[in-house]
């Protein structure tokens, strides 16, 4: 599928959605330890329910960083592209920037 450079948009997971991506995980991991037999929340393993969750929850903190990062850059670049265009389609290009032009496209 082809998106057009106007119409992107980040996609954010909002929290109506979170219960849904979170809870079959839940689910999945209290469902194993049935088939284990083994207690759900034993006082030895209590401390690494809580460790997993803040190392996860850091982990997606830092990659949504990198995200907007990466978003404002190609917004910054889709400008600039934009710009270009406009500038050659009214014959205000420089000298370089029309070699550039002339040299990408043959």
């Amino acid at each position: 599928m082809i998106i057009p450079i106007g119409t992107m948009s980040p996609s954010r997971i909002g929290l109506s959605d979170l219960p849904l991506t979170v809870h079959p995980g839940i689910a999945v991991r209290l469902w194993q330890l049935g088939i284990e037999m083994r207690p759900i929340l034993a006082k030895e393993s209590l401390w690494v329910y809580p460790l997993f969750a803040g190392v996860g929850s850091s982990f997606g903190y830092w990659l949504q960083g990198v995200e907007d990062r990466q978003l404002k850059i190609l917004a910054q670049r889709r400008e600039a592209i934009i710009e270009k265009r406009r500038r050659r389609d009214q014959g205000t290009l420089s000298k370089v920037e029309e070699a550039g032009t002339l040299a990408a496209t043959s």
